[in-house]
């Protein structure tokens, strides 16, 4: 092949790897993205447009959501079966977790949880209404054994929107899984 014919083929090829790359690092409208923990341990996939939130409170292994006025938030706690008594069930701690929810002052009700699988694991789900800084919430819970750890995503939205929402917090919740 001639010179110049290797030249327009090779800017060619960089033009084309150029243009892959950029497209592969903007997400495209209703894409998603991946968050990771901070201690990079878990992972949850959520719509292109969120974001993390603010610091870490104790006992928080990630917090995503969008902006304010969307009224979206997700936050994953994850709790060491070696800190809790020995033999403690899947039912069990979901159980004794929904009713200290209830028992707070700020909740307003909760169902009955319900038995699923998150990425091959047990795991349960129920709703929870209530109160937080003068706002109510509507928020999905899903509690997802391993053979180290119960994890808890929490995932709320404003009751007006709640319904509209649902789909996509019960996805972001049962993508939660240890990284990669």
């Amino acid at each position: 092949m001639p010179r110049p014919e290797r030249l327009k083929t090779a800017t060619a090829l960089a033009l084309l790897f150029a243009a892959a790359i950029a497209c592969n690092l903007s997400a495209p409208p209703g894409g998603t993205q991946t968050f990771k923990s901070p201690d990079g341990k878990f992972q949850i996939t959520a719509p292109g447009d969120w974001r993390a939130l603010g610091q870490l409170k104790e006992g928080e292994a990630m917090k995503v959501g969008t902006d304010a006025g969307g009224g979206m938030a997700v936050v994953a706690f994850i709790k060491s079966k070696a800190d809790l008594v020995d033999g403690i069930t899947l039912d069990r701690y979901t159980e004794e977790g929904r009713k200290s929810q209830i028992a707070d002052s700020n909740t307003l009700g909760a169902t009955d949880s319900e038995p699923l699988t998150v990425g091959g694991r047990g795991a349960r789900q129920y709703e929870v209404k209530r109160t937080q800084g003068g706002d109510k919430l509507t928020c999905l819970v899903t509690v997802i054994e391993t053979a180290e750890d119960f994890q808890r995503i929490t995932a709320c939205a404003h009751p007006s929107k709640y319904d509209e929402y649902k789909a996509t917090l019960k996805q972001i919740s049962e993508s939660f899984r240890a990284a990669r």
